[in-house]
């Protein structure tokens, strides 16, 4: 866990790469992008549960530092929903 740690304390502000996804395409592209050597981070953005205590299906969100964000589309190439990376946690979601 010392790449999380790494991941939060820089300078190097974190963005949202991609949204609207489930659990399991989140965490299949975080996957892919750290095989290549970039941390990522996925987080549920949608609220901690429904009425009736399950998770909201496209509520996930694959977040990486900003300066990797270019590389992490071209990484992700046709898994890319949305080209445009949208700040963060750090730039007020959360």
């Amino acid at each position: 866990m010392r790449w999380l740690k790494r991941f939060f304390s820089s300078d190097d502000p974190i963005v949202k790469l991609l949204s609207a996804l489930n659990e399991t395409e989140a965490r299949m592209r975080r996957e892919l992008l750290e095989r290549e050597g970039l941390p990522a981070m996925v987080r549920n953005v949608a609220g901690d549960t429904s009425a009736y205590g399950a998770a909201p299906l496209y509520g996930f969100a694959l977040f990486v530092k900003q300066s990797d964000a270019e590389r992490a589309a071209e990484i992700l190439g046709p898994l890319m929903d949305t080209s445009q990376a949208e700040a963060g946690p750090s730039g007020g979601e959360g």
